[in-house]
């Protein structure tokens, strides 16, 4: 069961960063001030991205893992 919650939980951390990502260009109207730093943007989208990308290998390590034991039991 934990194999399943890893990769859900995996892809939604990385449509996230993707869509924070979207969000911080999109263009804006109004008296906004300066908005985000760009640094602190992509900072935070490459951490999210290795956060759902090892949370995905470890799953698919997991189904590996459990197929393995299944075809020597």
């Amino acid at each position: 069961m934990c194999k399943y919650i890893l990769l859900v939980g995996g892809i939604l951390i990385w449509i996230l960063a993707f869509f924070v990502l979207y969000k911080s260009y999109a263009p804006r109207v109004g008296p906004i001030g300066e908005g985000l730093g760009y640094k602190s943007v992509w900072f935070h989208f490459g951490v999210q991205f290795f956060m759902g990308f090892s949370a995905i290998v470890h799953s698919i390590l997991l189904f590996k893992k459990g197929k393995d034991q299944e075809q020597y039991s």
